[in-house]
């Protein structure tokens, strides 16, 4: 199961039928090299998990979204930490960073067959 348009990435910010459209074809690419090197599952790893939301949360920093009191960053709901969730860099340098990952052959994720 694949999360697209949410936390971490464009999403709100930019057009979400372009965003969509991106990850629907990054996720088709992934499913292809899956089906190919027979594997069945696919999990991000921790480190790689933790290198994009430092990339989101640096990106969020340069903005004033990321300190006022919103719904966008978790204010909303007592005691949740508050967090600016969508990825503020820009479509074309997240797109980018999605072309690096898998032209270096997805090592930011474990791949498996079926448990």
């Amino acid at each position: 199961m694949f999360n697209m348009v949410g936390a971490g990435g464009p999403s709100v910010l930019a057009t979400m039928v372009t965003c969509a459209e991106q990850h629907g074809d990054w996720i088709t690419d992934l499913i292809v090299t899956m089906r190919q090197g027979g594997r069945t599952r696919v999990e991000a790893t921790s480190a790689a998990e933790t290198a994009w939301a430092r990339e989101v949360a640096d990106a969020a920093s340069a903005s004033l979204r990321s300190t006022c009191n919103s719904y966008y960053v978790g204010s909303n709901v007592p005691g949740k930490a508050r967090v600016f969730m969508p990825y503020i860099g820009g479509f074309p340098k997240y797109v980018e960073a999605c072309n690096r990952e898998a032209a270096a052959g997805y090592p930011g994720f474990v791949f498996a067959d079926r448990a």
